[in-house]
């Protein structure tokens, strides 16, 4: 019993050493150490703060520079007025460079154009209208010949063209306004001229009823005018009266649709 309890006295004082020898001992820090140490983690604090804000300083610098240039440049192209000439000139007015204006304004967009009727646009009119009357009588009366000058049968067959040509010139003119509102501009070949004055006229479609009929369908007259007919004339030959016939009439009827369009406006 006795040597019993001096082996569990001894074991108890081996094993308390062992440990402490295994036990790292926290190191000794003198107050000026510490206080050192905490100074410096401050700094550090502070620099890394400074920082910080003067990346965002140059950030946000940056940003209203790129946001001041880009207003900049927004607002220049804004300034610049385009032309009907530019691709941009289209119908819908965004980004077209028309303007609306407030109140029923006469507003002309075309360069060169204007509401007076001139001499040469009395000419080209009367001109253009005198021609689809020639050769229409031409080919009614040609139409009378090949009928061995049966009247009745010659006015049926050139009232029934005249009918048909009527028809598909309405709906022709109807695709043909379509067509220039939505697809070109003022440097299409041939028909530039026409298309800016069609997708202009929505800018102020008023406009038109400022414009006496020469005036106003003078353009027309240009893609349908003698020309055309005396080529289709000629391809059709004196044998089919018919074709030239309706042709004619096609023609004076889209020319007369730009009027009838005016009408439409003054109602």
């Amino acid at each position: 019993m006795k040597y019993f309890f001096t082996s569990t006295v001894i074991a108890a004082v081996l094993s308390s050493k062992s440990c402490a020898a295994f036990t790292p001992t926290k190191p000794m820090v003198s107050p000026i150490q510490g206080t050192y140490a905490a100074k410096m983690s401050k700094q550090g604090l502070q620099l890394r703060s400074t920082v910080i804000k003067e990346a965002d300083v140059t950030t946000e610098k940056q940003t209203t520079e790129e946001e001041s240039s880009i207003n900049y440049s927004f607002q220049e192209s804004e300034n610049i007025k385009k032309s009907y000439l530019d691709d941009g000139f289209i119908f819908g007015l965004d980004g077209s460079g028309l303007e609306r204006p407030k109140g029923k304004v006469a507003s002309v967009v075309v360069e060169g154009d204007s509401l007076e009727t001139t001499p040469q646009q009395v000419g080209i009119v009367s001109a253009t209208f005198a021609g689809h009357a020639f050769f229409s009588a031409s080919s009614i009366l040609n139409l009378l010949s090949q009928h061995d000058g049966d009247i009745g049968a010659t006015a049926l067959t050139s009232l029934s063209v005249i009918i048909a040509s009527w028809i598909l010139a309405d709906f022709g003119s109807g695709v043909f306004h379509w067509s220039v509102d939505n697809y070109g501009n003022g440097k299409t070949p041939i028909m530039g001229n026409i298309i800016a004055a069609f997708q202009g006229h929505h800018s102020a479609p008023w406009t038109i009823t400022y414009r006496g009929f020469c005036n106003n369908v003078w353009k027309l007259c240009i893609p349908f005018g003698i020309p055309t007919i005396a080529a289709i004339n000629v391809i059709a030959g004196p044998e089919n009266p018919m074709i030239t016939l309706f042709f004619a009439v096609f023609c004076a009827i889209e020319i007369m649709s730009q009027e009838l369009h005016k009408w439409s406006h003054m109602t």
